[in-house]
């Protein structure tokens, strides 16, 4: 199914429809094994279900991974939890935690299982630099800024200090960026979706609707979301990403419209960077949902007095950024905003 996916031209018409027909003997073969004691506590059971995970991953049938994840979480369950039900086989635990989190993330919901912490740390990755380069001043700024505008425990500005310190790592390795974080979806598993939990769970703090604070956090937390996105998906094209993100991007959206400019005050440059992770995600085939990020860009930039694209751009930039990733879709976006906002000599910003 994987090759049917990613090279449709190389395969004949009929080779989905023998797909589907070999997919629905599995289904019948398991169900009868299921008739077999010893079969519903083996692996062949976690193995099998895996096995209709992956497909419908490569179906892009994201309920129906809902559906075959409830019931893997059951099997789970009774075979007394994820160190006995896998009993220790790595290779099937990446397999769950890669296709949960991909679920998760498309339904914006948490995931049925948490990061195996006694498995993950055991599998080797490239190792993260070391010493830790250092971080964006500007996430810096407004991770300290976040504290101050809201006391009190932030774990929005914590979660800003962790994106911010993988992106530094991912600076670092940008020479090698294909040869060594991007040669699998181990990595990014290990980086990244430790995040993308932790996001992921902060859903659905909203308490009323004149609630500017949790706005603002909800504005921030999906605007992330896309950002690993992103990362996790790191061919900027693929084409599992248009419908993993289809439900962040009018949350989104919704999320900034609920909020005016002055009410970020000095978190605005975070407000900025939502709008360009909204942009590059609308850029192609959600062009009506692009023009209105679009537009918000540049009544941003009007109000600060932006005399160029190229201060917008910097302040992007500045905050949480991987050229490697990011530039095909940015590159259009700048485009565009330099139709309206030419270079013009050096702007209030700077």
């Amino acid at each position: 199914m994987d090759v049917h996916t990613r090279y449709p031209k190389a395969i004949l018409e009929n080779a989905r429809d023998h797909s589907i027909a070999y997919h629905s003997r599995a289904l019948i073969h398991v169900n009868h094994q299921l008739s077999d004691p010893s079969f519903r506590i083996s692996e062949g059971l976690i193995t099998s279900i895996l096995g209709f995970l992956r497909y419908y991953c490569f179906l892009q049938d994201y309920d129906a991974l809902v559906i075959h994840l409830r019931g893997l979480h059951q099997v789970v369950q009774l075979n007394g939890g994820l160190v006995n039900a896998f009993r220790g086989n790595k290779d099937l635990v990446l397999l769950l935690c890669f296709t949960d989190v991909n679920v998760a993330y498309t339904h914006d919901l948490p995931p049925t299982f948490p990061l195996p912490q006694h498995i993950l740390p055991n599998i080797r990755v490239p190792p993260r630099p070391a010493p830790t380069p250092e971080r964006s001043l500007l996430a810096q700024h407004m991770s300290e800024a976040w504290r101050k505008q809201f006391p009190g425990p932030s774990t929005s500005a914590d979660i800003l200090d962790d994106l911010a310190g993988v992106t530094a790592d991912l600076l670092v390795e940008r020479v090698n960026i294909g040869e060594r974080f991007f040669s699998g979806t181990v990595t990014p598993l290990l980086w990244i979706d430790p995040i993308v939990h932790w996001l992921l769970q902060q859903c659905y703090r909203l308490y009323e609707p004149s609630d500017q604070a949790g706005w603002i956090e909800e504005t921030f937390r999906v605007a992330a979301l896309l950002f690993l996105g992103r990362l996790r998906r790191f061919d900027s094209e693929d084409p599992l990403l248009f419908a993993q993100t289809a439900m962040h991007v009018p949350r989104l959206r919704l999320s900034l419209e609920r909020t005016d400019e002055k009410d970020w005050g000095e978190l605005w440059p975070l407000r900025l960077w939502a709008l360009m992770m909204g942009a590059m995600e609308t850029v192609e085939a959600r062009v009506y949902a692009h023009k209105w990020f679009h537009d918000e860009m540049l009544a941003m930039a009007a109000s600060l007095r932006f005399r160029s694209w190229r201060a917008v751009e910097k302040v992007v930039k500045d905050m949480l950024w991987v050229e490697e990733v990011f530039h095909v879709r940015a590159d259009v976006i700048w485009a565009n905003l330099a139709k309206t906002l030419p270079d013009q000599g050096p702007s209030e910003a700077d």
